[in-house]
């Protein structure tokens, strides 16, 4: 029997299919999203601690003020368990040809890169020789970076850092990808540059020319085992923690200590090399006062020398320039002489050459006169040629004018007198309808008297028929002969009108022709003319050339004769040059022999200048180094004297870049799944509970057939239950398989634009698929159990009628009369089939309206989360960036830093200092905030009311917090007391004034009189706030500038905070996508599902429909006018819900650090709103094709 009852269970999953796959649908929907949703976060945090520990991510990182020497490591690495790798690094600043120098950190390459922080090549190679590098593969994408580029790396001040690498210049050869680096947007910040750091790069540790490791790093393997970011894995970190400042307290002070011990011994040995430094200088300096003397005397004998050689040079010189003076003026004679003959000749060859140019002229203006003549001759034949052709063309136009015209007139007379034809046939047709119109009468007439069937009716009847024929034969023909007339009159009006533009182009014609003949007579009488002119000009140009020859001869000859004048001239002058040349050489030889002697004596003179100088300064620099030295000595005794101990640093794996970003990531889907997916499933849980149970009411004839025939209420059950579980079952288990791989992978690969995540792990999270499996299988037996042991509770007679329908009542639009009878029928049966059935109703907006619900609240964490980044930095926060400073040591560096920013803009000065509030048990590191003028920050910040709208006013005794804040410590308000902890024994209480409204981070305002008051000091500022009118790309040499100045930390500027608020909440709005998507998917199924059960409960109706003649579409029509009004309400339940589901999310997904927005706006409303109706209509287009199949016959069977 069982066996039977199994078949058919598998028989009835066959039958229908369309509600088993709607639940396992629904199933595997809400399994899948609840069961994924849950699994992101421990997967996000499962899949970076593979990286971690694939990679030997270190578990600390230790910085000290003095590096670590050898003992420093020992003392490391006799930690019970710690794994030591000391190395280098820098930060600098790197630039390669053509960009800025950005700043950059430079890590030295491990020798087993294996050990710790392994570094995944991702493209290119491993440094191979001392001047190759490679960069993080982030830097690679879309930047100057690629491989075989050089880059340059400089100190903050741009010069060589040579006491940190022994060489600047590298080749790029590879990228790498490190764990010590997952986040893509940021590598933490540095004190050069901007104070960004840009670019990381990896060396060859051999490049490092520093005497101690600048960090070590730690490693302890029996973490491996823990997850980074679960709770056991810090407290651990926690413990090793103090264990490593333990460590470094004690090698602070043994290191102290040898500092001191070798620092006295390297004083005394300068003081020792100082004193024989002194010795040596002064026994030089003696030696060269001596040199000096000897010299001087040397020099005084030769000076005597000079004076006598100088003496005869002038002598001869004189004698020199008499004998020049008097060649010069022979030479001036010639040359005034050659210069009046080559006048003469310049004069006369000027003028032969006027007359030859001239006679060119004319020449060339007879040749142009004779070619224009020709060719006006020529256009004057060509030009009476056309005349006469176009005279021609003139006459046989004209002919061709009067031919046509003479057709057109005799055309004209025979339309005229075919319309004299139309008219009179129409004056006989007009009599001919008089006639007709009086027999139509007699017609009439006769069928009155005689009857409609008597032989008078008849004749008459067929008579004024034939007549009536005849006329429209007639009119037909004359109304088709009046429109042949008045085609043609329309072609000859044409004609006519052709005609007159003939005419009119004829007479223009005729009048150009009449004005050619003028112009070619009047062009032919200038060509006679211009003939007469030519011959002449021939004749006078052949005398000018015969003249002009005669004139060049002459001229040849007198330059001849002048030219042998001036030869003998020349001849005379050279002979007496050359013995002037003779007597100057023998003067130049005595001259140069005084000068190389002078110039001995200079020499002398000038070494011993230098001699002496160098002398004095030898003394002056050996005295000024003795003094530096001595200098040097005495301040390395007070710089020993104030030395300090050695300060360590311990960095753990939270002080990596996007490490515990990553981590607060995984905290927020963590927040969204503990809600979100909860009442996701809870909405699938109820359609598929309402589905069953409507299943178990449809099947009840089924149920009183297998009780009338032996089967017991248990096997009954079994039936049901088997179905439910077998939906549930393989709904869940698909969901599990499919929600646990799929939405981690789309939630990883989201954040994968943020994050370097190279491996994914989605494992299968057991315990939470058997809870989800488990919880709805339970929740569907359940409903199954109890709907079949509520109806098989009847007998099985009654059972096995058709349950009687429900007894009609007026519904309460019926009593509002006047609006009831505004309804047609269709109208009035589905507001009766509403409101009749106000449990399917309920269950069915129930549904959708969950459907909109969460649709609504995915929209609304889209608008939250995009508001912390539109309201805190558009209408809240309105400083560009903030300088942090060392106020205790550089109480001017604000001063400092103020100068430079007034250039670009305003600044106040900040007290910034983290400090635990406490109130209802409950505690917040927040930061204390003491603006030096609360009137003037106004201008940088706003405290206003997120309700209200109120600003806040800063006064002295005022505290404001912010309302995140304010939430996290119980819900506190205005007048309510909070606790402010400086230390653990400096504790001061303060009552609130107000919270205000801000997104990320917590904050306590107050005024600088009210912190004194509170604690008793005056605050130490320590930061700027400043505003400025720069573009973002300038906001660099900004904060370079800002970094020089002595006390200055960090620059950090607004628009980089924005960015990266921007791209972690681009990660996030696309979970949210996922969110609204599966939303959507569901509300799709949910209806489909409904819309399929009416459409089941309702197939005898429908069928009934059909048979009495209703349309496919009045049918379509009569159903689905009820899915639309109940979508319509379901959707507006649904926004209503949405309100409180979305705020209840909000707040439930927010990190304790960031608070999000809580506005919903319109258009969330109107897109929750739009999607549940667009998934309304593709069900409706879905379901019209089983409307449309629906079998009349089989439906309206008898089902008793």
């Amino acid at each position: 029997m069982k066996s039977a009852l199994l078949k058919t269970s598998l028989r009835e999953i066959k039958n229908t299919r369309n509600r088993f796959f709607s639940i396992f649908g629904i199933v595997a929907l809400g399994v899948g999203f609840f069961s994924g949703i849950k699994a992101a976060p421990p997967d996000m945090r499962i899949s970076a601690d593979k990286y971690y520990d694939d990679t030997r991510l270190m578990d600390f990182r230790l910085v000290s003020t003095y590096g670590f020497d050898e003992n420093d490591i020992a003392a490391i690495e006799a930690i019970d368990g710690a794994e030591v790798y000391p190395s280098y690094f820098a930060d600098l600043l790197s630039y390669s040809d053509g960009t800025s120098p950005e700043a950059a950190r430079v890590f030295s390459l491990p020798e087993d890169d294996s050990l710790i922080n392994t570094i995944i090549l991702t493209g290119g190679r491993m440094p191979e020789a001392p001047h190759e590098c490679i960069v993080n593969a982030s830097d690679m994408n879309g930047s100057h970076l690629s491989e075989g580029v050089k880059v340059y790396f400089t100190d903050g001040d741009g010069e060589n850092p040579e006491d940190m690498l022994s060489r600047t210049e590298y080749t790029v050869v590879g990228s790498y990808m490190s764990s010590m680096y997952i986040d893509k947007t940021s590598y933490g910040s540095t004190s050069v540059g901007n104070g960004s750091i840009g670019n990381v790069y990896y060396i060859p540790a051999e490049n490092f020319c520093v005497e101690y490791n600048t960090e070590v790093y730690v490693r302890f393997p029996e973490l491996d085992s823990l997850n980074t970011y679960e709770d056991e894995y810090e407290n651990r970190i926690d413990e090793l923690t103090e264990k490593l400042e333990a460590a470094a307290d004690v090698r602070s002070v043994e290191r102290f200590d040898e500092i001191m011990e070798e620092a006295d011994e390297e004083l005394a040995k300068a003081k020792q090399e100082l004193a024989d430094a002194e010795e040596e200088a002064n026994a030089e300096i003696a030696d060269g006062e001596k040199e000096i003397a000897d010299a001087k005397e040397k020099l005084d004998e030769a000076a005597v020398e000079i004076a006598d050689a100088e003496k005869k040079i002038a002598d001869g010189e004189k004698e020199i320039a008499d004998a020049r003076r008097e060649l010069e003026d022979g030479y001036a004679e010639l040359a005034e002489g050659r210069a009046e003959y080559e006048k003469e000749i310049a004069d006369a060859e000027q003028k032969l050459a006027d007359a030859e140019k001239e006679i060119e002229e004319n020449e060339q203006k007879l040749i142009d006169g004779e070619k224009e003549y020709l060719d006006g001759l020529a256009e004057y034949e060509d030009g009476y040629e056309k005349f006469l052709e176009g005279k021609e063309e003139y006459e046989a136009g004209l002919a061709e004018y009067e031919s046509g015209k003479s057709e057109l007139d005799s055309q004209y007379e025979v339309l005229q007198q075919g319309y004299a034809e139309y008219e009179a046939g129409m004056a006989q047709l007009e009599a001919s309808k008089a006639q007709l119109d009086a027999a139509a009468v007699q017609v009439e007439q006769a069928k009155m008297y005689f009857g409609e069937y008597s032989d008078e009716y008849i004749a008459a009847k067929a008579q004024y028929d034939m007549g009536m024929a005849q006329y429209n034969a007639g009119l037909e023909q004359l109304n088709g002969a009046k429109a042949e007339l008045d085609s043609g009159k329309a072609l000859i009006d044409e004609g006519y009108a052709q005609l007159d533009e003939a005419k009119k182009q004829l007479d223009e014609a005729k009048a150009l022709i009449e004005e050619n003949e003028k112009t070619l007579s009047d062009a032919k009488a200038e060509l006679d003319k211009a003939a007469a002119e030519i011959e002449d000009g021939k004749r006078q140009l052949e005398e000018g050339r015969q003249t002009l020859e005669d004139s060049k001869a002459e001229l040849e000859q007198a330059k001849i004769d002048a030219e042998q004048e001036f030869a003998d001239a020349e001849q005379a002058l050279a002979d007496g040059e050359a013995e002037l040349s003779q007597a100057e050489i023998d003067l130049e030889d005595g001259r140069q022999e005084l000068l190389d002697g002078k110039k001995e004596y200079e020499d002398g003179l000038a070494e011993l200048a230098d001699g002496e100088k160098e002398l004095a300064d030898g003394k002056a620099e050996a005295e000024e180094k003795i003094a530096d030295a001595k200098a040097e000595l005495a301040e390395a005794e007070a710089d020993l004297a104030d030395l300090e101990q050695p300060e360590w640093y311990v960095f753990d794996r939270g002080d990596n870049p996007g490490y515990s970003e990553y981590g607060e990531n995984a905290n927020r889907i963590n927040n969204i799944a503990s809600v979100f997916p909860v009442f996701f499933i809870l909405v699938a849980a109820l359609v598929c509970l309402t589905t069953m149970g409507r299943m178990v009411e449809e099947q009840r004839t089924q149920i009183g057939t297998l009780k009338a025939i032996g089967y017991t209420s248990r096997e009954i059950i079994f039936k049901y239950m088997f179905y439910a579980a077998a939906a549930t079952l393989t709904g869940a288990l698909v969901g599990v398989l499919v929600g646990m791989k799929l939405f981690p992978t789309v939630i990883i690969v989201a954040y994968g634009i943020m994050y370097n995540i190279p491996e994914l792990c989605t494992p299968i999270d057991v315990p939470n698929a058997v809870i989800s499996i488990a919880v709805c299988l339970a929740a569907m037996l359940f409903t199954v159990f109890f709907s079949c042991k509520s109806v098989l509770s009847e007998q099985a007679a009654q059972l096995m009628r058709p349950k009687a329908p429900k007894i009609g009542k007026r519904i309460f639009i019926e009593r509002i009369t006047p609006l009831w009878k505004r309804f047609n029928f269709s109208s009035k049966v589905t507001a009766r089939n509403l409101f009749r059935y106000k449990r399917k109703m309920l269950m069915s907006t129930i549904g959708i309206a969950g459907c909109t619900a969460l649709l609504l609240t995915g929209f609304a964490l889209y608008d939250s989360i995009n508001d912390i980044i539109r309201l805190q930095y558009g209408e809240i926060q309105f400083y560009d960036g903030m300088v942090i400073y060392d106020g205790e040591k550089y109480p001017e560096a604000d001063e400092k830093s103020a100068e430079i920013i007034a250039e670009y803009g305003e600044s106040v000065n900040v007290f910034q200092k983290q400090m635990s509030v406490s109130a209802n048990d409950t505690d917040v590191d927040a930061y204390i905030a003491v603006p030096s003028d609360p009137e003037k920050f106004t201008e940088f910040f706003t405290l206003r009311s997120r309700q209200t709208g109120e600003h806040y006013e800063l006064t002295d005794g005022t505290v404001y917090i912010d309302e995140k804040m304010s939430l996290l410590l119980g819900g506190v308000t205005g007048g309510d007391k909070l606790t402010i902890s400086k230390s653990d024994t400096e504790k001061v209480d303060v009552t609130l004034t107000a919270f205000f409204e801000n997104y990320p981070g917590h904050y306590v305002y107050m005024t600088e009189n009210t912190y004194v008051q509170l604690f008793g000091e005056a605050p130490e500022y320590n930061s700027l706030y400043f505003s400025h009118n720069l573009s973002t790309e300038d906001e660099g040499g900004l904060a370079e500038r800002i970094l020089k100045t002595e006390g200055t930390l960090t620059v950090s500027f607004s628009s980089a905070v924005k960015e990266n608020y921007v791209n972690m909440l681009s990660a996030l709005t696309l979970v949210i996508v996922v969110v609204i998507v599966s939303a959507g998917a569901l509300a799709y199924v949910v209806m489909y599902n409904l819309t399929n059960i009416n459409i089941t409960e309702r197939i005898r109706e429908i069928a009934t429909l059909k048979v009495l003649g209703f349309y496919d579409k009045e049918v379509d029509a009569y159903i689905f006018r009820e899915n639309i009004l109940l979508t319509l309400m379901g959707t507006a339940v649904g926004l209503f819900m949405g309100i409180f589901l979305a705020q209840f999310i909000i707040t439930t997904a927010e990190v304790d650090l960031v608070m999000f927005g809580r506005n919903i706006y319109a258009g969330s409303y109107v897109l929750a709103a739009i999607f549940t109706l667009v998934f309304s209509l593709l069900v409706t287009l879905v379901m019209h094709r089983r409307l449309k199949d629906v079998d009349m016959i089989e439906a309206l069977k008898s089902v008793e």
